[in-house]
């Protein structure tokens, strides 16, 4: 698969400002071997080698090993996991 990286520059001011929603990634793919990564650029390098590596990057494991490495930096901004779904941060 072809990945195409887009750095979002957008939520890396809503995460600077302390906005409550800020979108760390979205992914698409078009369904003939192309896929489109926008990232908020601080995780662009460790979302960009899941998303190359993984067989199915938004399978149920494969986003609890995603968020396994992208942890120590939500909680070095004053994240913590949601209690009921521990992929979304408040």
């Amino acid at each position: 698969m072809m990945l195409t990286l887009f750095h979002d520059q957008s939520a890396a001011h809503d995460l600077a400002a302390g906005r409550d929603a800020v979108p760390f990634f979205s992914y698409e793919e078009d369904g003939k071997g192309k896929g489109t990564l926008t990232a908020l650029p601080a995780l662009a390098d460790a979302l960009f080698a899941h998303f190359t590596a993984a067989q199915a990057p938004l399978s149920p494991a494969s986003l609890a090993a995603l968020d396994s490495r992208l942890r120590p930096f939500l909680s070095a901004n004053g994240y913590t996991p949601d209690h009921g779904n521990r992929c979304v941060y408040r």
